[in-house]
């Protein structure tokens, strides 16, 4: 099982240096092949198979740093990577990642490398278009950016207007000196993302956190954590996870556990269904989640035969999180896949 993990992890990393060096030459959506992955002079991994970069495309766009586009004949459709994929291709580097941002920024003067190693691309760059065409088009991005400079050209405009009839000669007995200086603000270029008007964001800052990283205030003995498991018809592996494998019912809940939040938490998502590698293939299980001891989703019930289903629930104002599931002793056992909380605080001690 770790050596699948390893593997699965290195061929998730190599997609994503191969979709950030296609990026850098021009193809802002590519779609990969088992050939073309392992073609890559940075892969470490042999023999791919479809399902296994299927798989590695999943676990990119569950971390929201890949979004699809059309499929081209079978397999993978073209990818494209998000601004946190860049990121995280940066992050995983490699020879031929770092030599081909070295070239497109010599090239460029839309690319460019600071001092930490960021590298930034702005909208314009033939690296930012498909095929090396035209530059895309507006994003909302874009649009938002074009709507805060007029309005703030329109705030300097009145306030101009203000300041000439306050000083108009007809008024200058009345004249009030202004204690503060008026703040006027021009629009960015069009089409540079690199340009930020917006303030910067107060207070504490959302981020995702796995449960199973972070002590329970409640741990049932029937629940267990685990590195991976795979779950379902479909077997998908998931890392930080956890298996309820006791008989467990609504009465003695021998598979719960529960998370005291705090209201720091807005967002839960969990992947649900029958552990694939169960020594039975019998049963239905049942899962519920509960804030503060109320169902705060539909309960579900899956079986062998279903594939894994994201639960996700909102948190807002929920002090305790509990994950429940039911099985009879002869099931097979239950698997709850990667699940995490987005909140402002750690939803625990660190384990």
């Amino acid at each position: 099982m770790a050596d699948l993990d390893e593997r699965r992890v290195r061929l998730r990393n190599t997609l994503l240096q191969w979709l950030y060096v296609e990026l850098l030459a021009g193809r802002s959506k590519s779609a990969p092949t088992p050939q073309k992955i392992m073609q890559h002079p940075g892969c470490s991994v042999s023999d791919i198979t479809w399902d296994e970069l299927s798989d590695a495309v999943d676990d990119l766009e569950h971390d929201d740093y890949v979004r699809r586009g059309r499929r081209v004949g079978r397999g993978v459709p073209q990818l494209a990577l998000t601004t946190e994929g860049q990121l995280a291709a940066q992050a995983v580097g490699g020879q031929q990642v770092r030599e081909a941002t070295e070239a497109a920024a010599r090239k460029d003067p839309n690319i460019t490398i600071g001092r930490d190693g960021t590298v930034t691309i702005i909208h314009g760059s033939p690296h930012a278009s498909v095929g090396g065409g035209s530059a895309p088009p507006p994003t909302k991005h874009d649009r938002r950016m074009l709507i805060v400079g007029l309005a703030g050209l329109l705030v300097a405009v009145i306030g101009v207007g203000i300041t000439i009839i306050r000083w108009s000669p007809w008024d200058a007995a009345n004249e009030t000196v202004p204690t503060t200086v008026p703040v006027t603000t021009q629009p960015p270029p069009l089409g540079q993302d690199s340009v930020t008007t917006a303030p910067p964001p107060t207070g504490p800052r959302e981020t995702w956190y796995n449960l199973v990283e972070y002590t329970a205030s409640g741990w049932a003995n029937g629940f267990n954590s685990v590195n991976s498991i795979r779950i379902g018809v479909s077997r998908r592996t998931f890392t930080g996870s956890i298996v309820g494998y006791y008989q467990s019912g609504l009465d003695v809940q021998n598979d719960r556990a529960t998370w005291t939040v705090g209201g720091a938490c807005t967002k839960l998502s969990v992947w649900v269904g029958k552990d694939a590698d169960s020594s039975s293939s019998e049963g239905v299980g049942r899962f519920f989640v509960r804030g503060d001891d109320a169902d705060i989703h539909v309960p579900v019930e899956k079986s062998m035969t279903d594939a894994p289903e994201e639960i996700t629930a909102v948190l807002s104002g929920v002090g305790r999180l509990t994950l429940l599931d039911t099985r009879a002793l002869s099931d097979a056992r239950n698997a709850w896949g990667s699940p995490r909380v987005m909140c402002t605080a750690p939803p625990g001690a660190k384990r």
